[in-house]
């Protein structure tokens, strides 16, 4: 206040002239303005002595009116990639706005922090404290406060109520054991740590403290953060829907700031891909999570296969392994709910990929069968010249394959394939194409053979069961 920069008695003696109506001095500086009301009085009196009893630290980042009212904060969860966006209407109310939903709370500027009451009335306040200032956003420390627990009718785990839970001992590890044995809710938690949810695995985690059962994972819907605890009491079991947390988070000045990547990710994706030039094939389902610029995930309404990549402004690169061993690695970009790129096989593949974003896959269970194959099964008098098989399927294909064959029709993978254009005719050769077959001879082919990992799918994923055909040769 008094103008040297430092807070000491002297500032606190210089508001107390000015709420005295008398002269502050010379040195009297306006800029000590703490909360931005545009006045000088008891708020700044409290933040000098909170300052030299040791309560608060000098220069300490702060919020003030100024900051805030009136102003639209665009919000990046940093844990999870959440975006929300909170507008300071005006000194006590804030609109809170998250996709299509919006709602406003109260809050207030208490010491430079922004508190945010509980709704409901309880202890799940949120708490925002600034932590520094840059020039495109405000770093923040968010902490939100529990709210109660609550009795629930029993335990729904992934096949049942479970009613009495006497047996449990009111234990949140034998809790623990009981959900990752059996599910919960319709979702799996791992030993691992993972909150697994149907068709698509989350990278959430659990943790016990104080005989809680606390677990955290992304909200399915907004990507958001989803706390939640389970506690035993008198054989009751009791569940608090906000568990208190604590996040980093960005506060963006402008929306065009904000990360195109992030919150956009969290999902469900239906990709389709082209090989060779060929015709678009897919759709196939994804289901992505992202973490900063990590990303994890899954294929559904197929394998099981993990995903990983990374996404760095509006640059994605994904990969997986299949269960031939191949790694698969996509590069692209991402543009709102659109993506697009190429992508490469470790087994010689390439080819171009999109996605777009999706509310929920329609996953197709009906598995393909095969409609004929030249030379017919059980087919006599085939020429010993013959240097290709044809199998024609009942739907198109994706383009993996796996075939064993008996007798001198030998496959290795160096043989002459490829697939129709419309991917229903798989043609393949042998390595001694050129060469007469045996005379008088049964050869056996195998598709899909049980000790193989199974290569002919069609684009949902579905397996064909293993199937045999044989032919015999003439003279």
């Amino acid at each position: 206040m008094d103008g040297d920069k430092h807070v000491s008695l002297a500032d606190a003696v210089a508001v107390f002239k000015i709420l005295s109506g008398m002269d502050a001095g010379a040195g009297f500086s306006a800029n000590g303005d703490v909360n931005g009301d545009g006045k000088i009085g008891l708020p700044e009196i409290q933040y000098i002595f909170q300052i030299l009893t040791g309560l608060r630290e000098p220069g300490a980042e702060e919020f003030t009116y100024n900051d805030i009212v009136q102003h639209t904060f665009y919000i990046l969860e940093e844990d999870f990639g959440c975006r929300y966006d909170l507008e300071f209407l005006d000194q006590n109310t804030v609109k809170v706005s998250q996709g299509s939903e919006s709602f406003n709370l109260t809050y207030s500027l208490t010491n430079g922090n922004i508190i945010v009451p509980d709704p409901a009335g309880g202890s799940a306040d949120s708490f925002f404290r600034l932590q520094a200032r840059h020039e495109d956003y405000l770093s923040v420390l968010a902490e939100f406060g529990g709210g109660p627990f609550e009795p629930e009718d029993g335990l729904w785990t992934g096949t049942s109520l479970i009613t009495d839970l006497s047996l449990l001992n009111n234990s949140a590890e034998a809790l623990k054991d009981l959900v990752v044995d059996q599910g919960l809710w319709g979702s799996t938690v791992t030993e691992d740590g993972r909150i697994i949810h149907p068709l698509v695995t989350i990278q959430g985690s659990w943790w016990i403290e104080n005989n809680i059962f606390y677990f955290a994972y992304p909200d399915e819907d907004t990507g958001c953060v989803d706390y939640k605890a389970l506690k035993l009491e008198n054989n009751i079991l009791y569940r608090q829907t906000d568990a208190p947390h604590t996040i980093m988070t960005r506060w963006y000045f402008d929306p065009s700031e904000v990360p195109t990547t992030g919150y956009l990710l969290n999902g469900f994706w239906a990709a389709y891909h082209t090989e060779g030039g060929g015709a678009e094939g897919g759709p196939d389902y994804i289901s992505l999570t992202q973490s900063g610029n990590n990303i994890t995930g899954s294929w559904v309404c197929g394998d099981s296969i993990t995903i990983t990549g990374s996404v760095t402004d509006g640059n994605i690169a994904l990969s997986w392994t299949e269960i031939s061993g191949n790694t698969v690695s996509l590069t692209g970009t991402i543009s709102g709910s659109q993506m697009q790129g190429t992508w490469t096989d470790t087994g010689a593949g390439s080819g171009t990929w999109r996605a777009e974003k999706i509310n929920e896959p329609v996953c197709e269970t009906i598995k393909p069968t095969v409609i004929s194959t030249a030379p017919a099964n059980g087919e006599t008098g085939v020429g010993r010249d013959l240097d290709w098989i044809s199998v024609t399927f009942s739907e198109p294909m994706r383009t993996d394959r796996s075939v064993s064959t008996t007798g001198s029709w030998p496959v290795d993978g160096s043989e002459n394939r490829y697939w129709s254009d419309n991917g229903t005719v798989y043609h393949f050769s042998r390595t001694n194409a050129g060469t007469l077959l045996p005379a008088n001879t049964t050869l056996s082919v195998i598709l899909n053979p049980t000790d193989y990992a199974p290569g002919f799918k069609d684009m949902s994923g579905n397996s064909l069961d293993t199937y045999t055909f044989t032919f015999t040769t003439g003279n």
